[in-house]
């Protein structure tokens, strides 16, 4: 059984034309095709299609920032929008062992009033006799 593919014999610059013919028809017919999905109607069809514009990305919006004075003066346990994470280091406003808090941690940043910063929590204050699985013994 022959095929229509046998009868068809091409050159190599034969066939290179029509492929180079092929990439200058395709981004039209597409353009075409996705003005129609847009709307574009009857409009679309009897004007030549352009290719579509790249869309503007659209700005990151930055992650809201919590309002000063109420979350930066609070200890985390006491923030709702922490406890995920306050539960996913265990941690805890009173150290299970003397040797192991918040104080003596490499992480903690000493605040005034028995409070300091960790940079493990972007939101709220720890306690200084605090503690979580993240502990690490403070160097010198």
């Amino acid at each position: 059984m022959k095929s229509i593919v046998d009868d068809v014999k091409l050159s190599r610059r034969q066939l290179l034309g029509h492929a180079a013919r092929a990439t200058l028809v395709l981004p039209v017919a597409v353009g075409s095709i996705a003005a129609c999905g847009e709307g574009g109607g009857e409009q679309a069809a009897t004007s030549p299609a352009q290719p579509a514009a790249p869309k503007a990305p659209k700005p990151a919006t930055p992650a809201p920032k919590p309002a000063a004075g109420l979350s930066e003066s609070r200890l985390v346990t006491e923030i709702p929008a922490a406890a995920t994470l306050v539960s996913s280091l265990k941690y805890v406003n009173a150290s299970p062992e003397a040797e192991k808090r918040c104080a003596n941690c490499q992480l903690f940043i000493a605040g005034e009033g028995g409070r300091g910063k960790c940079p493990l929590f972007p939101i709220g204050l720890v306690a200084q006799t605090g503690w979580c699985q993240s502990w690490v013994k403070k160097v010198g």
